[in-house]
């Protein structure tokens, strides 16, 4: 999973893009930025693309984040327990916030719409809905993934369109 918004951000991997979040939420491993900086370029990106499909995966991409993470910073990650990763990764169903978020910034988000979405965009909304210091992310993710927002002078006048 790679979205346009988050170009810049694989470019340079200074954060976590959505990839390696999603990767490490469904392994129930949480780093630390600092833990995220310590590792290559490539060990990044490896993260990002890893497979975590199955149990067999997952346990191999838990084993490598572990050891590299031990490796680079001397410590070990944290683990999610399984109630925040159950709610990380609980995309069936439309969030009241994620709704209410959406509406709030002239985008209509109903049930089947959201069904229409992939796991990956609902991932993605659902990661930056209710924190306001991800709006933007937020607002640049609903343009992405929803053809056009339900009133265009509502947006662009918080000044969020293109």
């Amino acid at each position: 999973m790679q979205f346009g918004f988050e170009r810049e951000l694989y470019a340079t991997m200074s954060c976590l893009p959505l990839a390696a979040k999603y990767r490490l939420d469904v392994i129930g491993i949480k780093i630390s930025i600092k833990q995220w900086h310590a590792l290559t370029m490539e060990e990044r990106r490896a993260i990002c693309e890893m497979p975590a499909d199955n149990e067999d995966e997952r346990r191999v991409m838990s084993e490598f984040v572990c050891r590299l993470i031990a490796q680079r910073c001397g410590e070990h990650p944290s683990f999610l327990s399984n109630e925040q990763r159950a709610t990380a990764l609980q995309t069936a169903y439309l969030p009241r916030a994620v709704e209410q978020q959406a509406g709030s910034l002239g985008y209509e988000l109903d049930a089947e719409r959201w069904k229409m979405l992939d796991g990956d965009q609902r991932y993605a909304l659902l990661k930056f809905a209710g924190d306001d210091r991800r709006r933007t992310k937020f607002a640049a993710a609903l343009r992405e993934f929803l053809a056009k927002p339900a009133d265009e002078g509502n947006v662009s006048a918080m000044g969020l369109a293109d």
